[in-house]
């Protein structure tokens, strides 16, 4: 079953993204009579008054909530093959990038944990049951409202979350994840029937990234928040203790991707989204903007900043639809949101983590997100809406991860121009994790016996010397990388200005 929306479903910061508060009937919220509570029954008693859920000294004027909107209709499409409505995989590259992370990988590989701290994820999903870490024979997860490890989602949030993110690939059913092999999703769910986190958002939240500190995770993802009035509330006093624990999880390696939040605000010092800030602030925690997928424009609903939201990576499509993946009873739905951004970029960290683990190259949680920065492709058009204008490529960053971790160079030697009698050089820039022996220089293929250092230097420029250069690097492991040529010309001076 598939569920589809002639509307955007402007979701996301989690199922409810805050929980401390009292609501305010959610008067702006999208909703459809269904079933399923409204966004309105669930923050308003049978006669329209304000539940209060945990209550706090914070007002609802200072900090804001958001909500799932509620049900709209099925279609049944006949098939389960729906990688066509999976248009993000052709704007990401992905699949290109697994056939280079999955080529000749053991059976026998490790997996990646990603933590999805959310609603709970449906571990029973065709496209999801061989997903889930598992430890003899029972889930590794947990259920912070019936305090079990049973995280079954309630709402669908997080189990839309964790297809985008591994959902499995190959199998004949539904979708494929961003990293559909190798990867294990570890469920925490945080919030409780009624859509509120258990015990208020930051306690619960540090106890949830804490658990999945505990029990493995490489990568956390948090399709969540809760968005501040600074103006009125110290957000750092209130999630400070949160951002300790984060630093905790970067400390032990693990990266966290979090969303920037549905409110269609620039966060700054007047407004922010927590823990959507720490992302500027915490090296591994990386923060994620949403944008349209199909013509590169930023999604109506996401909040951006250029000092806070670090990435952006589709979280809508053209008119508004939103992103297909696993959803509840066996079944697909289209949603928008940060939070659909979110898990895409989770899953990329996912795939460079397999890569990496294949490969046997350790990196922290600082140099992953280093690494996605700096192979996401720019674009101008975005630059005030995230830092640089970046947009996540899973193609791109598989190539930058190569050319930089793999082969060990990070700077190749560059084309340089001499005139007769002048000094030159050509250098390689070896990256730090890359043990080498030696190198050794070349020119128009031919050994150059001399040119055995990491610089080749040109002295008294004469024409023998013009030609194509290039070394060969031998590493500790015994292999031989080879740098990309660099030619050496004649300079020419022609007189013009």
């Amino acid at each position: 079953m598939i569920k589809r929306s002639s509307r955007l479903l402007t979701l996301s910061l989690g199922f409810l993204a805050l929980s401390v508060l009292y609501g305010n009937c959610a008067q702006n919220m999208d909703t459809v009579t269904t079933s399923r509570p409204s966004a309105q029954d669930l923050l308003c008693d049978v006669n329209g008054n304000q539940k209060v859920m945990q209550a706090s000294a914070v007002s609802d004027s200072d900090i804001s909530i958001q909500l799932t909107p509620a049900d709209g209709d099925w279609a049944d499409t006949g098939s389960d093959d729906m990688r066509e409505d999976q248009i993000y995989h052709d704007v990401l590259a992905t699949e290109q990038a697994h056939q280079i992370v999955y080529n000749d990988i053991d059976s026998d590989f490790e997996p990646v944990v990603v933590a999805v701290i959310d609603s709970g994820v449906d571990f029973n999903h065709p496209d999801l049951a061989n997903q889930i870490l598992r430890r003899n024979g029972q889930v590794v997860g947990y259920d912070f409202n019936d305090g079990d490890n049973q995280p079954m989602d309630f709402g669908g949030h997080g189990t839309h979350v964790a297809g985008l993110i591994a959902a499995e690939g190959h199998n004949g059913e539904g979708i494929r994840g961003g990293a559909p092999e190798h990867v294990e999703i570890m469920p925490i769910s945080v919030f409780n029937p009624a859509g509120g986190f258990v015990g208020g958002a930051a306690n619960t939240l540090g106890q949830a990234v804490q658990f999945a500190v505990d029990n493995g995770a490489d990568v956390i993802n948090m399709s969540l928040g809760a968005t501040v009035n600074l103006q009125r509330t110290d957000g750092d006093a209130v999630f400070g203790g949160l951002r300790a624990v984060l630093q905790n999880a970067v400390n032990n390696g693990i990266v966290v991707v979090v969303a920037a939040g549905n409110d269609n605000l620039e966060l700054n010092d007047n407004v922010m989204t927590y823990p959507a800030k720490y992302g500027s602030e915490i090296d591994g925690v990386i923060t994620v903007g949403a944008y349209d997928a199909t013509v590169r424009s930023i999604s109506p609903f996401s909040n951006f900043s250029p000092q806070y939201v670090e990435v952006q990576a589709p979280g809508s499509m053209e008119s508004g639809q939103g992103l297909v993946s696993t959803h509840l009873n066996n079944s697909y739905e289209f949603l928008a949101g940060t939070s659909m951004a979110t898990p895409l970029v989770s899953g990329m960290v996912a795939l460079a983590k397999v890569y990496l683990k294949k490969n046997g190259i350790n990196l922290t949680p600082a140099q992953i997100e280093k690494l996605v920065k700096d192979s996401s492709l720019r674009y101008q058009s975005l630059s005030s809406l995230a830092q640089e204008g970046r947009v996540i490529n899973y193609r791109a960053m598989i190539d930058h991860l190569r050319r930089v971790y793999e082969s060990g160079i990070i700077q190749h030697p560059r084309d340089i121009a001499l005139s007769y009698g002048q000094t030159g050089r050509l250098a390689v820039q070896m990256n730090e994790f890359t043990s080498h022996l030696k190198f050794q220089w070349y020119r128009d293929g031919q050994i150059l016996p001399e040119a055995d250092d990491i610089e080749l230097v040109i002295r008294k420029f004469s024409v023998d010397d013009i030609g194509r250069y290039h070394v060969v690097v031998e590493l500790e492991s015994g292999e031989k990388v080879e740098s990309l040529p660099a030619m050496v010309s004649l300079f020419v001076d022609d007189g013009c200005p």
